[in-house]
């Protein structure tokens, strides 16, 4: 669970290995890697059903922005660093590292990808569409953010809960385990590392966590 108001820089993994048998790649959260950011261009909406569209820059004069919304909020589409919820595109699912498929950043029905949001994110946000009705200085999802301090690459994975708690779930496939099914780990003891920054610097709640859970 994410208590709010939250920010967490999440760092790339690292390698993630079995005993005895091979390494794995988890990886990190560059575009190589499946991860999208607005500087690397952005994605094209396909208007599936159900999904949330949003009026560009917040006005019904301007239309629907016709892209992934970046989280649920728009705006005028020039933060360059802020990239859409996992939830909403093919995030870890495209790129070369990790003997990846290649490709690119694509529009999905909303939760159907490798990412899935579960409690708040654009679950909560999504309510007000096509006009945002929350605070616009605030946005609530998880996203691939563009950070000069990334402690390699220059991306990381972001954790942004200014006003809900977030809840999402992530299912490893086999191209994080080496090419090796997911399910024939039954028996495989799996060793993991996380690289963590969280930030609180305009946060005054100190009851903030951050859950991690297989």
């Amino acid at each position: 669970m994410y208590r709010y108001p939250f920010r967490l820089l999440f760092f790339p993994f690292l390698a993630l290995a079995w005993t005895g048998e091979a390494w794995g790649y988890l990886g990190s959260f560059e575009e190589l890697d499946g991860y999208r950011v607005p500087q690397n261009g952005n994605m094209t909406s396909l208007n599936f059903a159900g999904d949330a569209q949003f009026y560009l820059s917040n006005q019904e004069a301007n239309g629907f922005t016709g892209i992934v919304p970046p989280g649920a909020l728009p705006n005028t589409l020039g933060d360059p660093t802020h990239g859409a919820d996992l939830s909403r595109y093919n995030a870890g699912q495209y790129g070369t590292h990790g003997g990846g498929p290649g490709g690119t950043g694509l529009d999905i029905a909303d939760n159907s990808g490798l990412w899935q949001a579960l409690a708040g994110g654009r679950l909560n946000e999504d309510i007000g569409a096509p006009i945002y009705q929350g605070n616009l200085g605030a946005r609530d999802y998880v996203q691939a953010y563009a950070y000069p301090s990334a402690r390699s690459g220059n991306q990381v994975l972001n954790f942004l809960a200014s006003d809900v708690s977030l809840r999402y779930n992530y299912s490893l496939d086999s191209r994080d385990f080496g090419g090796l099914t997911p399910a024939l780990t039954v028996a495989h003891e799996v060793d993991l590392s996380f690289w963590l920054c969280p930030s609180e610097w305009d946060d005054p709640d100190t009851g903030d966590m951050m859950g991690l859970a297989f």
